[in-house]
């Protein structure tokens, strides 16, 4: 009978050791799982601001290029209003 309690105690050691690893390694699993939906989330933001900025400086490149080149028919259409 005296060795009862100690056996009690030896299991619910074990018990407590099992369910602390089983929380832990929820806690593990669900901390990976928010830091890759966040992650997945960012990155299709910044892949989406790094086409816009592109896009956007496409677009100044061939305006500055062809804004010589079409000066001239602009100026020419202006002086033929007058």
């Amino acid at each position: 009978m005296s060795n009862t309690p100690i056996k009690n105690i030896i299991f619910s050691a074990a018990s407590v050791r099992n369910r602390l690893t089983r929380d832990l390694t929820l806690l593990v699993l669900l901390l990976i799982s928010v830091f890759l939906a966040f992650s997945y989330f960012y990155s299709n933001q910044i892949q989406n601001d790094i086409t816009q900025a592109i896009l956007a400086a496409a677009k100044n490149t061939v305006i500055d290029k062809n804004h010589p080149i079409l000066d001239p028919i602009s100026n020419n259409l202006i002086l033929s209003r007058k």
